[in-house]
């Protein structure tokens, strides 16, 4: 691939588009040519100033309608994002401009046009990452916790996930989960939801009594009656702290697990 743009206005479009569409090619080599190509015309810049964003769609939507529909969001204007491909039921779109205006704009061209957004999820390459195979992984990410988590939506950049980022890109099977967390593994097979909510959300607010209780809606009597009766291998793992951080991380992590149907 050439880095060199024809002067024929139509030719540098065909050549634009080609392009960014190469920027997710399965060929790393193809994919940083196509990089280079996009900093050294100007389309694209190294780091923050680029933005990728992975719209995923439902399933029962043609892979035929996803790609019109890619095509019509880059002729919103102004125009500020362009087709970068297409995956797993994603739309992969990179540009510089980002923020909750142009999801929104999106999410509302979705819904005229009857396609259902499962949920939007962006991330920045680093400003030395010769392509954007990891930042399209990152916005990846993010997206299937927007679709998975209501928190999460309408869109989430993969900067704003924290320890949830980790957790999506976790290989641990659900059948390790008694050695990993034993007092998670407890409250999947031996508690309730009651319990569960309680216990994560205690910890979300790190043991902050007054605040599980705002959360919750519950009085503090009642917090305290709820944990004095949870499994014995909770209340160990909340008198430790190692115990309990590796029980929180397990509490998200059964909630990725569910949301994705392994458990």
């Amino acid at each position: 691939m050439s880095n060199v743009v024809r002067e024929s206005e139509g030719a540098r479009q065909a050549d634009r588009d080609g392009v960014f569409f190469a920027l997710t090619s399965v060929d790393p080599l193809v994919r940083r040519d196509a990089f280079e190509t996009a900093v050294d015309n100007r389309w694209l810049r190294r780091g923050q100033d680029t933005i990728v964003r992975v719209v995923l769609i439902d399933s029962a939507v043609s892979v035929l309608r996803r790609a019109r529909f890619g095509r019509r969001l880059t002729a919103l204007r102004p125009g500020v994002v362009q087709l970068a491909g297409l995956r797993s039921g994603a739309v992969i779109l990179v540009g510089h401009a980002g923020g909750a205006d142009l999801d929104a704009r999106i999410h509302g061209e979705a819904e005229a046009r009857g396609i259902r957004i499962l949920g939007i999820g962006t991330a920045s390459p680093s400003p030395t990452a010769p392509d954007l195979e990891r930042a399209v992984a990152e916005a990846t990410h993010a997206a299937e916790l927007s679709a998975a988590f209501e928190e999460f939506r309408p869109a989430v950049d993969s900067s704003d996930l924290g320890g949830w980022l980790l957790l999506a890109t976790a290989r641990l099977d659900p059948a390790s989960l008694a050695a990993v967390s034993p007092a998670a593994h407890a409250l999947v097979t031996r508690g309730d939801e009651i319990q569960r909510r309680t216990v994560e959300t205690y910890l979300d607010v790190a043991g902050n009594v007054p605040a599980a209780c705002e959360v919750l809606f519950i009085h503090r009597t009642t917090l305290y009656y709820r944990l004095e009766r949870m499994p014995a291998e909770v209340r160990e793992a909340l008198a430790d702290g190692m115990k309990r951080s590796t029980l929180h991380l397990a509490l998200k992590l059964i909630r990725l697990w569910e949301a994705g149907g392994r458990i």
